[in-house]
């Protein structure tokens, strides 16, 4: 799973929402499953942005943003969290990721390469 907390005009969470698109359309049928987190927004704020911008994965609300402090967010964005199958956080990154960044940390947590170099 990944986590991606984004927040309305944050230009960085615009260019990563649709590498975060191309990941989860590449990689859903293998089990990816992309969580976009609107920080401080609203359902429809949230599906506005999400059929505005052609995103196919969940979109959920934090209105209050107590889910982002929790993970340690502090006013800084986009926030990703890669979870694995255990739920575990395996990996975390603030700021923004390119699609080569995200498909690497993606492809690490299917296991389809190594976490540590041999």
């Amino acid at each position: 799973m990944v986590i991606f907390f984004w927040a309305n005009g944050c230009g960085y969470c615009d260019t990563e929402a649709e590498a975060m698109q191309d990941i989860y359309t590449e990689y859903k049928d293998a089990g990816i499953v992309v969580l976009a987190v609107d920080v401080w927004g609203n359902s429809d704020h949230a599906r506005a942005y999400r059929d505005a911008h052609d995103l196919t994965y969940p979109m959920l609300v934090d209105p209050n943003g107590n889910t982002f402090k929790k993970y340690g967010g502090k006013n800084l964005f986009p926030l990703n969290f890669f979870v694995d199958a255990n739920g575990n956080v395996s990996f975390g990154q603030l700021g923004m990721m390119d699609y080569s960044m995200l498909n690497m940390n993606v492809r690490r947590l299917l296991n389809l390469i190594p976490t540590v170099a041999p």
